[in-house]
């Protein structure tokens, strides 16, 4: 259903407030998807897998948890077993394979078979218990065997740094920043309507914890190819407001950002029509500092043509609670969105079209100026 305004533009309402998408959203060219991860893979890069390997820790901390473990499993049995290797060679070289003297004692007390002597396994067991300090108490080196005391040492130690890089690989992906973006929330679709008179473009960011960030950023750049032949992205940072503020992001309540299509705007011609054609796609960063530790943390999300709700507003989710004497955010209503009147052109038609309505209110309105204005609204 549709209807002319007081100054005869084209009006969307209820059942035809935007054009239905031709294309279906995960079928669009985008280069970020909607939960942040960048869709650009890195092919042919030279010594890839040496540049992975120079950067070990970050390469360990930023991959999945089965590959982390996995690695510290085979470090510690790698460990083990070498040392297990030179327990075994240095007992063998000390001659406790052959007949010793009454009173002269191995390198390792305790861990000789009764018929075969030192086995490997003694000497595996020996090498995980010394590693990890467990100490049942029975098997210990011997005074007589000084190179066992220096290879006990280098042992401790190696085990020691296996342990730390355990502990602070762990430590760190347990605390990535990034983590705490899976509480910041971004509406799923952005809309057009009219606020204050010109069209603008806004979606809703929202946090669910009651520690807010500090020092918070947000920023929305405009991204496409310009040329197919020649593909490369061109950015373009719009001007966006915060529930009317132009500088202060609270996250503390859900905020809707805000982008005024005006003159100024990258959006200046675009219309309901051009939601359907052009392949554009908007990026949303929220960057902050997490109060607890300190940390700087980066959210984003993106929004292509078809995610974009011509001729709808964000529904309202705030509320006062009487008997708890509080404001409330109903996050159910995160992501809805409500149908209003909205002009069905662009803001740069839309003004034009005010200016006539302007002009023909103080001169008469020529035959020329009647095409004109009839042009325009078709």
């Amino acid at each position: 259903m549709e209807k002319t305004g007081d100054d005869g533009v084209l009006l969307a309402r209820r059942s035809s407030t935007s054009p239905k998408p031709s294309r279906h959203p995960s079928s669009e060219r985008r280069t970020m998807t909607k939960s942040g991860d960048a869709q650009v893979a890195p092919l042919n890069v030279p010594n890839k897998h040496k540049r992975f390997l120079q950067d070990f820790f970050n390469t360990l901390v930023e991959c999945r948890w089965r590959y982390t473990l996995l690695v510290f499993l085979l470090s510690h049995f790698a460990s083990w077993f070498i040392f297990a290797v030179i327990w075994y060679c240095m007992a063998l070289a000390h001659g406790d394979f052959e007949d010793r003297l009454p009173g002269e004692q191995p390198c390792i007390i305790n861990t000789m078979d009764v018929t075969s002597g030192l086995t490997f396994t003694g000497s595996f067991i020996f090498s995980m218990e010394s590693q990890t300090t467990i100490g049942y108490g029975t098997a210990y080196p011997s005074k007589d065997c000084p190179q066992a005391v220096v290879v006990l040492c280098f042992q401790s130690v190696c085990g020691m740094i296996i342990e730390a890089f355990s502990v602070g690989i762990v430590f760190a992906k347990m605390t990535r920043p990034h983590l705490r973006t899976q509480t910041l929330l971004f509406s799923r679709r952005a809309v057009v309507a009219v606020r204050d008179g010109c069209l603008t473009l806004m979606f809703r960011v929202g946090d669910i914890r009651k520690s807010q960030l500090v020092s918070t950023k947000l920023w929305v750049v405009i991204s496409g190819v310009s040329d197919p032949d020649e593909p490369e992205m061109d950015q373009t940072e719009l001007a966006v407001t915060f529930n009317g503020s132009a500088n202060n992001l609270n996250t503390s309540w859900p905020t809707t950002v805000m982008h005024r299509i005006n003159d100024k705007s990258p959006l200046y011609k675009m219309d309901p029509r051009d939601l359907l054609e052009d392949t554009f796609e908007i990026l949303v960063f929220l960057e902050g500092t997490i109060q607890s530790t300190g940390q700087t943390t980066q959210a984003r999300t993106s929004y292509t043509p078809s995610e974009i709700m011509w001729g709808h507003k964000l529904y309202p989710m705030l509320r006062y609670s009487k008997k708890l004497r509080r404001y409330e955010a109903d996050f159910n209503r995160f992501h809805e969105t409500i149908e209003v009147e909205t002009p069905l052109c662009s803001s740069y038609n839309l003004n034009r079209v005010r200016r006539l309505s302007e002009l023909s209110v103080l001169h008469p309105i020529s035959e020329s100026r009647e095409e004109t204005a009839v042009e325009i609204e078709s």
